[in-house]
């Protein structure tokens, strides 16, 4: 898939050396296309940059678009050392810094749309304006049941595996969990392709060591989170719940109407805590909106981001 980077962006893959969660420098992966104002795209759980194919042509010609890979995810960096609950947000933090000198439009779909709030919370003074799609941010429990079962896999074994190069022993699993999770979340995808979209999002898995360690590990963190949350003990999820109310950039809340993950009560609730919060729902769309309805989403994030400069 390298040529679906140059492809895409005039510069190809390129890589911003950043200090991680765990204070060791790592390659973030990214891509750049356009010019104005920066508009920085966080994908999802288990995907990377090319989530955002039918998005970034026509959000280009209105902002400087840059998708990112997080760390573990897609052409970055996967490194050996474990990782901390919510080290993406650390991370996004850092990347931001090292590629714009000023407040960027943060936009994440579903995990990266928690990781967009979080982002808010913790450095409020990079973010100009926030867009959220379908956001990981009242979860009970996780999507579905390939995901639990991912998570649950011996990690030592996955390790070993991926330490002698057998990681393609996994890809009948993996395949397996994003057919699952693609055939629940894209709710207008043709059948016929569906099989492409698949390969296409799970090449890093069998092509980059340490990339099915790094997707299982962070299963394992979430799965971990959920049952803390359940049990009443202090969690990242609770944590970041707790302080929406501190953002007060202007929110843009898009969410798929026939969302069966996460439901569009989920909007509702975030609409109602963050003070300056505007919801879109979207008709017979499912959970992965940037896909299901990109021309609707694409025009609502344009409007959006240049509303200001309209005023």
């Amino acid at each position: 898939m390298q040529h679906w980077w140059q492809q895409q962006f005039p510069k190809g893959c390129q890589f911003a050396q950043i200090e991680d969660a765990n204070q060791q420098m790592v390659n973030i992966a990214y891509g750049e296309k356009g010019q104005g104002k920066t508009l920085i795209l966080l994908h999802g759980w288990g995907l990377w940059s090319y989530a955002w194919h039918k998005n970034i042509d026509p959000l280009a010609e209105h902002f400087r678009v840059i998708c990112l890979d997080f760390k573990g995810s897609g052409f970055s960096d996967k490194p050996a050392k474990p990782e901390i609950v919510g080290h993406q947000i650390i991370e996004t933090i850092n990347f931001i810094k090292q590629v714009s000198d000023e407040p960027v439009i943060l936009l994440g779909e579903s995990l990266g749309g928690l990781v967009a709030l979080g982002v808010a919370e913790q450095a409020p003074e990079l973010i100009d304006q926030l867009i959220v799609v379908d956001a990981a941010i009242f979860p009970k429990k996780m999507p579905n049941l390939g995901m639990y079962l991912l998570g649950i896999m011996p990690l030592g074994l996955v390790r070993f595996a991926d330490r002698l190069r057998l990681a393609r022993l996994f890809y009948p699993v993996i395949y397996y969990v994003v057919k699952m999770s693609h055939a629940q979340t894209h709710h207008k995808i043709p059948v016929e392709k569906l099989k492409k979209a698949i390969q296409q999002n799970i090449y890093p898995y069998y092509h980059f060591p340490n990339a099915i360690t790094k997707l299982i590990e962070d299963t394992k963190i979430g799965i971990n989170e959920l049952l803390k949350q359940e049990r009443g003990e202090p969690n990242f999820l609770t944590e970041v719940q707790q302080k929406l109310e501190t953002i007060q950039c202007p929110t843009l809340i898009l969410w798929g109407e026939k969302d069966i993950w996460f439901p569009v009560a989920h909007a509702e609730r975030l609409h109602s805590i963050l003070p300056d919060s505007q919801l879109t729902v979207l008709p017979d769309c499912g959970h992965h909106a940037t896909s299901d309805a990109s021309e609707t989403v694409n025009q609502a994030v344009i409007e959006f981001g240049t509303q200001v400069e309209k005023s």
